[in-house]
């Protein structure tokens, strides 16, 4: 399982063949290394989050789910820079985020 580290966040909302969507994405980099070996530079990709599923892996403790709809990026701006682990489901869906830190802590 690779550690990411979060350098960007952005949401996307919209209609997706009559199916509302609204997805929390994070842009991060492997941790680790490059898992594709035919990389040149640095491998991104991102991370989608339902916001149906938001208050509960990232352990937010919001009341309502009207709260956590009404959330911007700029809202999670606080995890740029953390590294973080994903576990998912067996569908592929992000079932929890643990936050292991800031890999670029300064002394």
């Amino acid at each position: 399982m690779a550690n990411y580290k979060i350098i960007g966040i952005s949401t996307m909302e919209g209609d997706y063949q009559g199916t509302h969507f609204h997805n929390l994405n994070l842009q991060v980099t492997y941790e680790n290394d490059n898992p594709k070996k035919d990389c040149y530079g640095v491998q991104t990709d991102t991370i989608k989050l339902k916001f149906s599923v938001i208050n509960d892996v990232l352990e937010m403790g919001l009341p309502s789910q009207a709260q956590v709809e009404s959330l911007k990026a700029k809202d999670f701006a606080h995890l740029i820079g953390e590294t973080v682990k994903v576990y998912y489901n067996r569908f592929g869906g992000v079932e929890g985020v643990q936050i292991l830190g800031t890999s670029d802590k300064k002394s």
